[in-house]
Parts: structure tokens; sequence; C-alpha cells
């Protein structure tokens, strides 16, 4: 038994009930319009399941003996992960995470915010100085860091091997949230390390949607589908 429906704007879709599926088959819903939208999501066997280990770190604002505390709750990062793996079933891949709290590491200032790159892939002194401290050396584990905000006010930026190159390429597959993300922010984000942007009804669009909505942010293309399940890092 698979159920299509995964939350409220799910729900309003055709039909809503339960239906017995064939593992490896597809299920498909029809949104009612205007424009009418029909989405559809694998029906995994278990064997197809590729699960991506992620390591997540939640700042503090400064360093805890200094009263810092941190920049947003584990619950409401364990929520976006939720909301991430409902976006994620639909390829049949799972984020398997571990959240963590931990300070500021020594060169981050966190007051006005962590300082963003401008160019792709080129870390600022600031995000050398978080990754240098929080990141392991192997650019196989993905990880992401969640600050109080990014100086260019982006929702979340990624470090994709792509663009990570020569003295740069240890900081690739890091990905760093902003708490002023959107429910889609963290699914997007770590969709990079994998994919590249879709169509502005597309949870890869060139910046994510706040509203959650059919054909906002929700949805994956069969595309991305092939790129993200053949990446070494859903192995």
């Amino acid at each position: 038994l698979r159920r299509l429906v995964a939350d409220a704007v799910d729900q309003g879709s055709e039909p809503t009930r339960t239906l017995i599926v064939e593992t490896g088959g597809k299920v498909e819903a029809t949104y009612a319009g205007p424009p009418s939208v029909t989405a559809s999501i694998n029906v995994c066997k278990p064997s197809d399941i590729k699960t991506v280990t992620l390591s997540i770190f939640i700042l503090r604002d400064k360093k805890q003996a200094n009263g810092g505390t941190e920049v947003i709750s584990k619950s409401a990062v364990e929520g976006d992960l939720a909301q991430a793996n409902r976006e994620y079933t639909q390829i049949c891949v799972k984020i398997a995470a571990t959240v963590t709290i931990v300070d500021p590491p020594t060169g981050v200032d966190l007051s006005d915010g962590l300082t963003e790159f401008t160019v792709a892939g080129v870390p600022t002194a600031e995000e050398q100085a978080l990754l240098d401290g929080l990141a392991t050396a192997s650019t196989a584990d993905v990880q992401m860091f969640w600050v109080n905000s990014l100086s260019n006010g982006s929702r979340g930026e990624a470090f994709i091997p792509q663009s990570s190159a020569g003295a740069n390429a240890k900081y690739a597959n890091n990905v760093i949230v902003s708490n002023w993300r959107t429910p889609f922010t963290f699914a997007h984000e770590h969709g990079h390390e994998g994919a590249h942007h879709g169509t502005q009804t597309n949870l890869m669009r060139s910046g994510t949607s706040s509203t959650n909505t059919v054909d906002a942010s929700k949805r994956l293309d069969t595309s991305q589908e092939a790129t993200i399940r053949s990446h070494a890092l859903a192995p």
C-alpha cells in the first residue's frame, strides 16, 4: 500500500484514497486548477531506495560560555528534514541525518550574519573559518551548517563539486542554510549536490518558493531524478 498524499496540499488531489500499487510502479494525482497540474511519485522497491547520510550542524550565535544560543531550534530543522524527505521520496532517495548544536569556530562572528561568497565555489574568509573549523576533511561527507543569516540575503548556498576546484575543492559538498529559509530551502540546497536548476515550478528553481503549493517547489523531474540517483553521494 502506498499513499501519495504527504501534506495538506497533496490532500487536495484526486485520488486521495490509499491505492494498491505494484512496487516499481507509479502513482499519479491530478490537482484542481487553474491551472490543472498532474504530479507523480514512484513506488520504490526496497532495493531501489538510496540513502544519503547527512551531518547537520546548528550554530550558536556565539560561544555557549558567553551566553550563546542556537540560531534555530533542533525541532525546526528536523521539520525541514521531514519536508525534504517528502520531496526526495518522489525519486526513491532517503536523507538520514544527525543534528548537532555547536559553537561557532574561531573566525566566525555571527553578530552580523555569515559573510557569503559572491563567486560560486570560492568561500569568503569567514566561510573558510566555518568549514575548516567544523567540516570533515573528506569531500565524500555531506554536511549542512545552519546560521542566523547570510550577508547577501540568501536563504542558503551550496559548495558544489563543479564549482569547487583547486584549493577550494576540499569544501565541496558542504551546504550553508540561513534562518531566513523557506520550507523547501533544505531540500533545494541539498539538491545542488546532484542536480541543477529546474523550471520555475520545480524544487531546483532559482530561489525556492515560500508557499507549499503543487506548482511551487514540491517536485523533481525525471532528469533530476536520474542525475541525483546516479550521484556518488547516493550510493
